[in-house]
């Protein structure tokens, strides 16, 4: 139907254009030109061409050049059509057939389509001029435009010789270099081909000879325009990871000190924190100023002890370091007493009284606000029994801190580095053993000395001891690193008084009899043996006495006579000079019958004085 001529109202002067859909297996749109023209109409009695006129618009002929090519090759079925002609007879003659209409003369045109088969037409417009011509002999001519239009967009390939791939549309993956937060890339340069003609390619600010590329993503782009202003471009990325953690460096080991505000009077304000400060530098390559993070800030107020401080930086790759810190906030302040007895304290013990206690634990106070132990240099307590005589009481008040004490000599020699212990080591060359034993040697002379002269001796003097020793046994130049702690925790000056005991208990006497020992003469004699259990005594120091006059009494198991014997155990204190006395009387009794006798022939018999006879014993005269 597009080949039907059609009624197009006026329009303005000038080339407008028309979408013309053929619908078969596929849908083909063709764009067609028409041109509104002035004077394009014909005068009457001659044909008329409506190429282009307004009313029987003849559409320019628009096609693509050919694939590859800059031309058209017009082929068959691609065909430029005949403009539509009408004689003045106003019959219309497209063909010769296929239109209901019948045709009273008939009008020939050239070129005819198959004169126009083969040929190519180049980018642009190409004026084709047909002439239409009656039986009579009269012609006309008009001009059909053909308009042929580079579509095909710019191609992109490797230059000639290259062995890379074509980057357009990939990504190219890369890492960072040490210690920087680019990656160097180079590449072989596209080149941009057309069927037509190439202008200058845009290129990006990145050359392909060398480009140092940030950590991130960064796009490529190539553009180009061609001839008929066709773009194309080429496009990649360069990823660029970030690959190294960033760095955080911190003050190895901080030791912060308990401020003491106690006072030497105890009475200040006391305080359990100490500030703890440190330094950290963290680094990135990708970070002009790399940030960090601890788990306890610098400036904390701390109590005394250790702890570990972790510092962690993490870069914006999630890149991570740590760094620890030991940290210790130390008690170098001794307690204070709040009261020590500053007089002698006398105490007198009479029969019957109890050891109760003669004074009061003092009082400590430490600038760590935590109560100090406050200890009696031999555990004894103000209850506490006592021995007679002057006792000196020392107490002395601690603190809870704890260290080590140790000297260290380092030796540095070319990249060997040796540690020696004081104490407890048990590597030690024969060097070492001259230089411990120069410094024991020493030691002990500046340690009696100062004993003598009534000064305290401080470890450090110990420790520049082995210093010297070191240097002078070697005669060459060596590090010597002075440590000192202490063992326990800060202790305050003593507080030291005197207890007096004065004793005025008599001794204790043991096994003494509570009653008198009774026992019968023995068979015809006027005697009799009696025995006890030891007797002795100790006084209130615990000292075991001896009898006054011990080789002058009675013993256990002697002989006693018949009648009342009486005893008596003398013994004095020690220590109070007071006595006591263990009494008690041995009674030998007769129990034997008298039997009469008319002499006296034993000496051993006694004669009684009424009756002139002799009997064994004295009692049994008279029948006692």
């Amino acid at each position: 139907d597009f080949l039907r001529p059609h009624y197009y109202p006026p329009q303005t002067l000038g080339m407008s254009r028309i979408v013309v859909q053929m619908r078969d297996k596929t849908i083909l749109s063709l764009a067609l030109l028409f041109t509104v023209s002035q004077g394009s109409l014909l005068n009457s009695g001659t044909p008329v061409n409506y190429c282009g006129n307004g009313t029987n618009a003849m559409a320019p002929i628009v096609v693509s050049a050919d694939p590859g090519s800059c031309t058209w090759l017009n082929q068959k079925g691609i065909n430029i059509i005949q403009p539509p002609t009408i004689d003045n007879t106003g019959s219309y003659n497209p063909s010769k057939s296929g239109t209901p209409e019948e045709f009273g003369r008939e009008v020939s045109v050239t070129p005819t389509i198959e004169e126009l088969e083969g040929i190519t037409y180049a980018i642009g417009t190409t004026n084709v001029e047909f002439t239409a011509k009656d039986k009579y002999g009269r012609v006309n001519s008009c001009v059909v435009p053909v308009v042929v239009e580079d579509a095909e967009l710019p191609q992109w390939s490797q230059p000639a010789g290259s062995t890379s791939p074509l980057l357009c549309g990939s990504i190219v993956k890369l890492q960072t270099e040490k210690d920087k937060c680019t990656a160097f890339f180079k590449y072989a340069l596209p080149i941009a081909t057309d069927n037509c003609k190439v202008l200058t390619p845009q290129t990006p600010s990145h050359p392909a000879e060398g480009f140092n590329y940030p950590a991130g993503m960064t796009v490529v782009e190539y553009k180009v325009l061609d001839s008929a202003a066709n773009a194309a471009k080429c496009e990649f990325h360069i990823d660029v990871k970030d690959i190294q953690a960033p760095t955080i460096t911190c003050d190895p080991e901080v030791i912060s000190v308990l401020p003491n505000n106690i006072g030497i009077d105890g009475k200040g304000q006391c305080t359990d924190k100490a500030m703890v400060n440190y330094k950290c530098v963290a680094a990135d390559n990708c970070e002009d100023k790399q940030t960090f993070s601890c788990n306890i800030p610098t400036g904390s107020q701390l109590g005394v002890g250790s702890y570990k401080i972790t510092c962690d930086t993490t870069d914006q790759a999630g890149h991570k370091s740590s760094f620890t810190i030991d940290a210790k906030v130390d008690d170098r302040s001794p307690p204070v007493f709040l009261s020590c007895p500053s007089a002698p304290i006398t105490h007198t013990i009479m029969d019957g009284d109890s050891f109760g206690p003669m004074w009061q634990i003092p009082k400590a106070v430490d600038n760590s606000c935590e109560p100090p132990t406050v200890s009696e240099s031999k555990n004894r307590k103000p209850g506490d029994f006592m021995s007679p005589g002057s006792h000196q009481i020392t107490y002395t008040a601690t603190d809870k801190k704890r260290e080590t004490t140790y000297y260290k000599v380092k030796e540095e020699r070319g990249q060997q580095t040796t540690l020696f212990r004081h104490h407890n080591s048990t590597s030690i060359n024969d060097k070492t053993n001259v230089v411990l034993l120069w410094a024991n040697i020493i030691h002990r002379f500046i340690s009696s000395s100062s004993a003598t002269m009534g000064e305290k001796h401080h470890p450090s003097i110990h420790n520049l001891v082995i210093c010297v020793s070191w240097f002078f046994t070697f005669l060459s130049p060596h590090h010597c690193d002075l440590y000192h702690h202490h063992q326990s925790g800060n202790s305050a000056p003593e507080c030291t008084f005197l207890v007096t005991v004065i004793d005025h208990r008599a001794p204790t006497i043991n096994n003494c009899p509570t009653k008198n020992i009774v026992v019968a003469a023995d068979m015809h004699a006027t005697v009799a043996r009696a025995t006890w259990t030891a007797i002795n005594a100790t006084d209130t120091n615990g000292n075991l006495l001896v009898a006054q006059n011990i080789d002058k009494l009675p013993k256990s198991g002697m002989h006693f006579h018949v009648g009342i014997n009486p005893v008596e155990f003398k013994f004095k204190s020690l220590v109070s000079g007071k006595e006591s006395s263990c009494q008690f009387s041995v009674i030998v009794n007769d129990a034997e019958r008298p039997v009469p006798l008319k002499q006296a022939t034993d000496t051993s018999m006694f004669k009684c004085t009424k009756s002139g006879e002799y009997v064994k014993n004295h009692r049994q005269c008279g029948g006692k």
